[in-house]
């Protein structure tokens, strides 16, 4: 089945060298949730907050992401269920995790407390909507009658992760509009200079 779902159900183990290139990213994942704990640790002063706690659920999200994938990869039959849900709890984690992100970093620069609320209940109205279909329906392709889950899944997988792109999309657009505009009002009352520098640099990381 997983040959013709394009791997969205349950399916053999994986054999050869494409075992090789899921062990590659695999370890390349686990490298950058490491170097991404020493420097969210090391950047912190204060190890407590929204802002810090979301920043480490949507890195350990990668984690236990990549964590469902291989054990799909290479013990499917035995570990059905955990992998489904090490795959649903980390893309979770990540997504909506990291929207949280930049939610909570939105607050250093906004001041209107509507338009916060606002992106917040997108947030979870979108979580709510987008991601509980979707585990459903990937419980579902991975169960004992995959047929009539796997189309769905792959429709509502594609609606998914279009609206989450948008969603980023929006939340990184406030964030730039408001650095555009302190940094505007930073070089009429200062250096113009760095104020360049600090824009060009806050919406680098943004983006």
């Amino acid at each position: 089945m997983a040959s013709e779902d394009g791997g969205v159900s349950s399916g053999e183990a994986v054999t050869g060298p494409n075992s090789y290139v899921i062990l590659v990213f695999t370890c390349i994942s686990v490298y950058n949730v490491i170097e991404l704990t020493f420097i969210i640790w090391g950047a912190f002063k204060r190890h407590s907050g929204l802002y810090f706690w979301c920043f480490m659920v949507a890195t350990y999200g990668i984690l236990i992401y990549a964590v469902g994938f291989v054990l799909k990869a290479f013990i499917p039959k035995e570990t059905t269920y955990t992998y489904v849900t090490f795959i649903a709890v980390g893309w979770v984690s990540m997504v909506s995790g990291q929207s949280l992100v930049l939610w909570s970093r939105l607050h250093l620069i906004v001041r209107d407390k509507f338009r916060l609320k606002a992106v917040l209940w997108m947030i979870i109205v979108n979580a709510v909507l987008l991601h509980i279909p979707t585990i459903v329906m990937l419980y579902g392709a991975n169960g004992s009658e995959p047929a009539k889950w796997v189309k769905p899944y792959e429709i509502y997988e594609k609606i998914e992760v279009t609206v989450f792109f948008v969603q980023e999309i929006i939340i990184s657009s406030f964030y730039i509009v408001e650095t555009l505009r302190l940094s505007k009002m930073q070089v009429v009352m200062r250096n113009k200079k760095r104020s360049r520098n600090l824009m060009y640099h806050l919406i680098l990381v943004t983006l």
